[in-house]
């Protein structure tokens, strides 16, 4: 096979897209399904970050504030407001969605054959999964880095952005931003 071929063959992988939707109605049928079904929290700290979100409409300073995860809170704040602790999970539901679109496309850039799959993959995590229907912080910030991996995020946002979130993830944003640092980012339009 020549690299013509081979660039040619890497082209010609498009996504199923039909079989990703499959995938993600299923996976938030199951996540909203568990959400409604469990009376708790998954870990104590999902409490005070649902806390935290659920007052920031009428306190902005837990916008700010360290332990509140500042990012977190102000995703979750308004669904909070709003729907109370379901609304706070079927948001994390649709972070996780995100996040497997993006692996998605990151997939399908780098010629992977069946790239649908990687967003299979992604939902199917038990992590992922159990995150889905939580308060946590950890998909947020899964969805920063998605976002860098597929290159939309500029290296000045993504350090801002970044910031707002795991004061322990510091060694990861500073890695990140020297990369891409770097190199040229390409525009966001040829990624689809």
């Amino acid at each position: 096979m020549t690299l013509e071929q081979m660039i040619q063959s890497h082209e010609n992988h498009h996504i199923r897209w039909h079989f990703l939707m499959l995938t993600i109605a299923v996976f938030v049928a199951l996540s909203a399904f568990f959400g409604l079904s469990g009376d708790g929290f998954l870990e104590g700290d999902a409490a005070t970050h649902y806390l935290f979100a659920r007052w920031s409409i009428r306190h902005p300073a837990y916008l700010t504030n360290v332990w509140g995860r500042p990012l977190c809170t102000g995703l979750y704040a308004l669904p909070a407001a709003v729907a109370g602790r379901i609304g706070v999970q079927l948001t994390s539901a649709a972070i996780a969605v995100a996040i497997a679109v993006i692996t998605t496309l990151v997939a399908k850039r780098q010629g992977i054959r069946r790239p649908e799959l990687a967003g299979l993959f992604v939902l199917a995590g038990p992590l992922v999964f159990l995150h889905s229907f939580s308060e946590l912080t950890e998909l947020p910030f899964a969805l920063l880095v998605a976002a860098v991996l597929v290159e939309i995020a500029w290296t000045s946002a993504f350090t801002c952005v970044a910031a707002l979130d795991r004061h322990s993830k510091l060694a990861v944003r500073v890695l990140l931003a020297a990369a891409l640092d770097q190199r040229e980012v390409p525009p966001p339009h040829d990624i689809a």
